[in-house]
């Protein structure tokens, strides 16, 4: 199946298959949201939900297509794993504190105005819809004037280049991700920068073991050049975070910002984590007091 964004019925539409390129796919999908009229949070929290769909067919399917339509009401996004394994069972789990696993559709759940699931042709599909702007009674849940209406989707459709690959030029997508590290007595400082997902996650995870001085360090991850992580690399960092505690030893985030600060927040682990808004910070509070030290309570 080839990319397509073309006007269905009254409708903008985007069809794209599921390819191991997550953020091209994240790209496309902001892409076609905002020209239907989708901005700020709540598109943030569209491409975050749908990163977790998508990543989730990689990991379990292993094929699928997307499809995206945009109406007067909102943006609503098809991800169909053709294995179709997906039941409502794995909607109603709550995330695995032991094993770190459960995020992802946890997120969905969280970040979307509505999920539908079914099994057509014995596919899952995964239905994730997000309104414009919150609905704030239930008289204001139905169709509304929004930013875009259909006449203006088809005008901003012929007036916008097409999400293709071959017409985005390579300056314009996020960096792949980059990983770098340096050492402190008794500190090991990890930087990323740009995207982390199920695609790169384990990336992370071999860079980590490779890189640390000793289990009992205090690790400092900088995610001030961190623009997108979801569920697979938080579970990396809390998998990270449980091996130093189990040695004497603390996990600290500095500088999380936007998408990943909304999704340290969404799945609580902002309340579990020592998170830190700057690198400086972060080395306050993981530098060991000076021998001889004591620390009095007043």
């Amino acid at each position: 199946m080839t990319d397509d964004l073309r006007e269905e019925r009254d409708s903008l539409t985007l069809h794209c298959p599921i390819t191991a390129d997550l953020a091209l796919l994240r790209a496309r999908l902001r892409d076609f949201a905002t020209i239907a009229g989708l901005s700020g949070p709540r598109l943030d929290d569209l491409i975050i939900a749908v990163n977790e769909a998508t990543g989730n067919v990689l990991v379990h399917g292993g094929a699928g297509t997307l499809t995206a339509r945009a109406d007067a009401v909102g943006v609503q996004v098809d991800v169909i794993d053709d294995a179709g394994t997906l039941t409502a069972g794995h909607l109603d789990r709550m995330p695995d504190p032991a094993t770190h696993h459960g995020f992802g559709l946890y997120v969905i759940r969280k970040l979307c105005d509505e999920v539908q699931l079914d099994h057509p042709a014995g596919r899952s599909r995964l239905r994730l819809s997000m309104r414009y702007a919150p609905a704030t009674s239930p008289e204001e849940s139905g169709p509304r004037s929004a930013p875009a209406g259909p006449k203006a989707l088809r005008q901003a459709a012929l007036a916008s280049p097409r999400p293709d690959a071959a017409a985005r030029k390579d300056d314009e997508r996020m960096p792949p991700l980059t990983l770098g590290h340096r050492h402190l007595p008794g500190i090991t400082i990890i930087t990323l920068t740009g995207e982390l997902d199920a695609t790169n996650a384990e990336q992370l995870q071999t860079f980590i073991r490779q890189c640390r001085q000793t289990p009992a360090d205090e690790l400092i991850f900088d995610l001030a050049g961190l623009h997108f992580i979801d569920s697979t690399g938080l579970r990396v960092l809390l998998d990270a975070s449980t091996e130093a505690l189990g040695h004497g030893g603390q996990v600290h985030l500095a500088a999380p910002h936007d998408m990943p600060a909304r999704l340290l927040d969404v799945t609580g682990v902002s309340l579990g984590l020592p998170i830190h808004d700057s690198l400086t910070d972060a080395l306050d509070a993981a530098t060991p007091p000076p021998s001889g030290t004591t620390t009095s309570t007043p």
